[in-house]
């Protein structure tokens, strides 16, 4: 084995501290980002259902609009 200085040591020991702080904002990242496309994939299903029931009733009121017409003749 050989001997580390303490500057050495120093060093590899702010470095360790570094890598872990940096490990663990890439994970806090991650997690963050996989809120965020939770939130918008939910957002998305919301405006689906609103955009089908939407579609639903403008087909009914055309239909209502067809059956009026019709028995004006």
């Amino acid at each position: 084995m050989y001997a580390v200085d303490s500057g050495t040591a120093l060093k590899r020991q702010r470095n360790n501290v570094a890598a872990k702080k940096y490990r663990q904002k890439k994970i806090d990242r991650i997690t963050e980002l996989e809120m965020e496309l939770k939130g918008v994939k939910d957002e998305r299903d919301d405006l689906k259902i609103r955009l089908a029931r939407q579609e639903a009733e403008a087909s009914a009121l055309r239909s209502m609009l067809r059956m009026k017409a019709g028995s004006e003749k």
